[in-house]
């Protein structure tokens, strides 16, 4: 295979819209939603071609509805305007049409199961005054509609969100994110809160929030019945500008909640989760268990605490059984207490994976107790076998494992243009690997290949690692010596080209500025 991957590594989401002849166009929110998996970009007289997951629509002849949603409703609660607003989400749901959410809690369990037709989506989004579909309904109020979240909370124990009906839904925090290069929702990548419980500086743009804090239960699996706080199948389903807020540790101390979102039953192709604040979760975020998560993405994520303990493992994502084609790339890890980032076990085949252009690092003062990797980032376990992994241009600094361990079967990664520094050590465990264009700085680990650079006496490559910002503070010969690899890999966390360094910033590269029109209105 040819340096820049396999195809579809570059997937990006952009809600809405296509291009064509050099031209953007945006898709009629009124008109109805299918799914075609590919789209021609042609700009400029240049044509290039992406493969995207899902989400770059085309109409039908028929028109979408757009229905108003508030937990108590009003008046005659048809839906048709936010005079006559729904009381809650229907028990039936229509294919191809969106439900605004006024700000409020819905309550303690979301159920998602109308069943598929074709392509067609449901779309639950979030009402915001810059989104005139919701807001230019009848009987609008942005004080009491869009200023705020729209939240399912746990009252205890069990589920809070459950999927079936075949999939095509879209949960859209309506965050005003979409087709940028923002790191989870509301600000959080620019200004992050105090503590990983604490919220976005902008919570209204992560509209949309699924709350398991509140669970007060200190029994095993109590806060989720076992089988997850978020529980479904689904292919084509997309999550944006969503909070996922964990339980974190109980009171007595356990990591008793099992998973945060179980993906149980396939096909779950072109499951994405993308612009979105997850933190303080118990053990994993993701789980896939039964394997059949391909062509997904899990991007522009903020990833906030984790962690591993007596009673479950913590891995961020935790792969089960096979899957293909899936790429995690320009998401924040930070403070994780796990078995690693993105880990396969139990027993399948895991092949054409990305990871690319994240960060990993923990808070200082974190330490092996509060912060660490037990087996590395990257882990192929039990009997899995983890074939043309692409691990490149990610920056990795916290006390304990940066690297990898495969111990199943055989394994086969490419790993460049990495930066790892103040890592307690770089774990290689297994695999027959590439590995080449890194920098081990502080770190303890020897050069491999020939352009690897390895220093004890580096200073910190970063702006500020105190505030999280691990932008480049400069040029340095122990960084800036990065191999040539073609789209997406040659973009970094900020949208900047790579031109010389390596990890997931580019050296004067575009900076990440807070999260713009989340008041504005759109005429």
């Amino acid at each position: 295979m040819a340096r820049g991957g396999f195809p579809g590594a570059g997937r990006r989401l952009s809600l809405g819209a296509i291009a064509e002849t050099g031209e953007l166009i945006m898709v009629s929110p009124k008109e109805r939603k299918t799914l075609p998996l590919q789209m021609r970009w042609t700009l400029k007289a240049v044509v290039l071609v992406f493969f995207l997951p899902l989400f770059i629509f085309t109409s039908s002849a028929a028109f979408a509805a757009f229905h108003a949603v508030s937990p108590s409703g009003s008046g005659s609660q048809t839906g048709a305007d936010w005079n006559n607003a729904y009381a809650n989400l229907p028990g039936t749901l229509i294919r191809g049409d969106v439900y605004c959410l006024a700000d409020g809690n819905y309550g303690h369990h979301l159920s998602l199961s109308t069943p598929a037709s074709g392509s067609l989506t449901i779309e639950l989004r979030k009402a915001q005054s810059y989104d005139p579909n919701c807001s230019g309904l009848a009987g609008w109020n942005t004080a009491t509609m869009g200023s705020g979240q729209a939240y399912w909370a746990s009252t205890g124990s069990g589920q809070i969100v459950s999927i079936g009906g075949g999939g095509y839904w879209i949960i859209n925090g309506n965050g005003n994110n979409a087709g940028t290069e923002e790191v989870g929702c509301g600000g959080v990548q620019a200004n992050p809160p105090s503590t990983m419980r604490g919220p976005a500086p902008h919570p209204a743009a992560c509209g949309i929030r699924i709350d398991d804090s509140t669970c007060t239960s200190t029994a095993t699996d109590g806060c989720d019945g076992g089988s997850g706080v978020m529980n479904g199948n689904g292919a084509n389903t997309l999550w944006e500008s969503v909070e996922w807020f964990g339980q974190g540790l109980n009171s007595n101390g356990n990591n008793n909640s099992e998973t945060y979102f179980w993906f149980a039953t396939p096909p779950l192709t072109n499951v994405v989760i993308t612009h979105s604040y997850l933190h303080n979760a118990s053990t994993t975020y993701l789980t896939v268990v039964n394997g059949n998560w391909n062509n997904g993405s899990f991007d522009h994520n903020y990833v906030w605490g984790l962690y591993d303990g007596s009673v479950n493992h913590g891995e961020a994502i935790q792969l089960q059984g096979s899957n293909s084609g899936d790429v995690v790339h320009h998401n924040v890890f930070r403070d994780q207490m796990t078995n690693g980032d993105m880990v396969a076990v139990i027993s399948g085949t895991q092949s054409n994976m990305a990871f690319y252009d994240n960060v990993d690092f923990c808070s200082p003062g974190g330490n092996s107790t509060s912060c660490r990797h037990n087996d590395g980032v990257i882990g192929c376990f039990n009997s899995q076998t983890c074939s043309n992994y692409l691990i490149y241009n990610n920056t990795f600094s916290f006390p304990s494992n940066c690297g990898w361990n495969v111990t199943g079967g055989p394994s086969t990664m490419t790993v460049e243009n990495n930066i790892w520094y103040n890592c307690g050590f770089v774990g290689m465990s297994g695999g027959t690997n590439t590995i080449d264009y890194n920098s081990y700085l502080n770190s303890g680990q020897s050069a491999i290949g020939s352009h690897d650079v390895s220093s004890s006496s580096a200073p910190s490559p970063f702006v500020n690692l105190t505030v999280g910002n691990l932008s480049l503070v400069s040029e340095n010969a122990a960084w800036d010596n990065r191999a040539p690899l073609g789209s997406p890999y040659s973009i970094d966390m900020n949208g900047a080209t790579f031109t010389s360094d390596r990890g997931a910033y580019q050296y004067n590269g575009s900076t990440v500025q807070p999260p713009t029109g989340l008041t504005a209105s759109v005429q």
